[in-house]
């Protein structure tokens, strides 16, 4: 008994997506992304975001999964499709990647960052706020009075 090997011959431009794709439009490898996920909401700390899945193309059933993630890292235990941002997300650069899997396997796919997430300062009694510093990404100073 022989042992039957195949192989692809490609020219030019047909290397890369298209042979991962295969002969149909579906990947050999895990659904395509053809539209990337967004996030929606207001990036400041109290306020929720979500995060869409995106269009995707695959094979039979297209399942999703999600990570959160804060200045480029997993968010522990944010694996949902809404994340609520609290004081610890103040000044952080938020994202959301999308994990799509069919029964050919499974792609990532990140949405479009969005911050850096600001905190709303409680302030009662009349008192007022006066904010100083230099550019973006230094420190403030935060006096009342």
């Amino acid at each position: 008994m022989g042992i039957l090997r195949a192989g692809i011959r490609a020219q030019g431009s047909l290397i890369g997506d298209q042979v991962r794709r295969g002969l149909l439009g579906v990947s050999l490898f895990g659904p395509i992304n053809t539209e990337r996920p967004v996030i929606s909401g207001v990036a400041m700390a109290g306020e929720a975001l979500s995060c869409s899945t995106g269009a995707w193309l695959g094979a039979g059933e297209i399942t999703f999964e999600y990570q959160w993630l804060r200045n480029g890292a997993p968010a522990a235990g944010a694996t949902a499709a809404s994340y609520m941002l609290t004081a610890l997300d103040g000044g952080a650069v938020i994202a959301c990647e999308v994990s799509a899997s069919d029964e050919n396997g499974s792609q990532d796919r990140p949405a479009e960052a969005v911050g850096p997430v600001r905190v709303r300062l409680a302030m009662s009694g009349g008192q007022h706020v006066a904010l100083s510093g230099d550019a973006a990404g230094s420190y403030l100073e935060v006096s009342y009075g």
